[in-house]
Order: structure tokens, then C-alpha cells, then sequence
């Protein structure tokens, strides 16, 4: 029944995004005079779900609206934004709010959200060991080595009692430098997230951000 539970909730998610682009830009439309030349949409997409679930869901409706969609990839999140500071593209979709702002404030760009969109988790996952109540003194684990997902990281291994950061640590920034006590001595490398899931056969257990782990299957 849990399942089914979270199984609705996200269906739910993704049809309040749906109609929240597409309402988004068809007031935009609305708002163009009949006579002008239909707007082209310059979608930024990097590995993950929430690129699918705009190209599948998303596309098909603003091209029946009138709208021209075109699609630049990257092979990373960072690149996506970058063309998107620099005007390159349009949108993209692919970031969470602690992501965004640590852009924002490390390429001091201005970056600004749409809409929330149904986000992935980011989680712990066994790699050459097989279940987390399994870990001991020495393990080695990756986590994500982008700012932002970093703080996640270190802030999930808190939440699983494995280490804690000093009184006072911005979640938000977080970094090895912020950790007191490592209770099993892990030796945690921080890795791009992109090659974390071709890397797990040299670690004990690797921290994915959702889209990772959902492109990694």
C-alpha cells in the first residue's frame, strides 16, 4: 500500500507540473499578438528524469499549442546552466533549490525558478557491500563533489548516524571541513557525480543524487 501511495503522489507531482508549464507558457502566448511569429522554445537537457519527462510530456503539448521546441544536451547539469546564464537557452529542468542558489552564488549568475517540478531523492546505495546495517570501521564510500550535492551528501550521512558536523553548519554548504566525528572512519572521496555509478566496484557504498541514480538504473 506504501507503495501505491508514493506511486500516486508522484503521478500527482508530474500532472501539477504538466499544467503548470503549460499554463506558464500559453499565458505568454496568449499575451503575443495573433499576427507575430510563434515562439521558439530553447530546451537545455542533461541526464536524468526530469529532461525525459519534459522531451515526452511536455514537448509534444507545446508543439500542438504552436510553440517550436528544440533541444540542446549536456553531459552535465553545470554546462545546462551555464548556457542558460549566458542565453544560449532558454530553460532546463534538471536542478533542485540548494543546486540553483549555489550556482547563482558561485558564478554569481541570476538564475530564477519556474515552478517546482517531482524530484528523485538522493540516497546511499550499497556498492561492494550489500546492505547499509553492514558497514564497519574503513569503509569506503563516494559522494558527489559539486557544492551543492556535497552538503546533501554529508547531511545524509548525519541523518544515517555516521558522522555529525560541527553546532551551527549551513545544510546548504556543507563540506568535509564542517565534520567532527566519523564514527566508522569512512573515507569518503568526493567524485563527479556522473562517474560515481562506473566507479562502485572500488567503493563500499557511493550517495547519488536522484537523476544519477535513475539514468544509472
Amino acid at each position: 500500500m506504501k507503495k501505491k501511495k508514493i506511486k500516486f503522489i508522484v503521478i500527482t507531482a508530474i500532472i501539477v507540473f504538466l499544467l503548470l508549464i503549460v499554463g506558464f507558457l500559453s499565458f505568454g502566448r496568449k499575451s503575443t499578438p495573433a499576427n507575430e511569429t510563434k515562439q521558439t522554445i530553447r530546451l537545455g537537457s542533461s541526464p536524468g528524469p526530469y529532461s525525459e519527462l519534459f522531451l515526452k510530456g511536455i514537448k509534444p503539448i507545446l508543439e500542438k499549442e504552436g510553440y517550436k521546441v528544440t533541444n540542446k544536451t549536456f553531459n552535465n547539469l553545470l554546462n545546462a546552466d551555464i548556457a542558460l546564464s549566458d542565453n544560449q537557452i532558454d530553460l532546463n529542468v534538471d536542478q533542485h533549490t540548494a543546486y540553483l542558489k549555489n550556482f547563482n552564488q558561485e558564478k554569481k549568475a541570476k538564475l530564477a525558478a519556474i515552478t517546482k517540478i517531482p524530484t528523485v531523492p538522493t540516497g546511499i546505495y550499497p556498492a561492494n557491500k550489500k546492505t547499509l546495517k553492514t558497514v564497519s570501521s574503513g569503509d569506503r564510500i563516494a559522494i558527489p563533489n559539486d557544492p551543492a550535492n556535497t552538503a546533501r551528501a554529508y547531511n545524509l550521512l548525519v541523518k544515517a548516524g555516521w558522522i555529525t558536523l560541527k553546532d551551527g553548519t549551513d545544510p546548504i554548504t556543507a563540506t568535509s571541513k564542517d565534520i567532527v566525528s566519523n564514527k566508522y572512519n569512512l573515507r569518503i572521496t568526493e567524485l563527479d557525480s556522473s562517474t560515481i555509478p562506473r566507479s562502485v566496484k572500488d567503493f563500499d557504498y557511493v550517495i547519488l543524487p536522484g537523476s544519477v541514480a535513475y539514468s544509472a538504473k
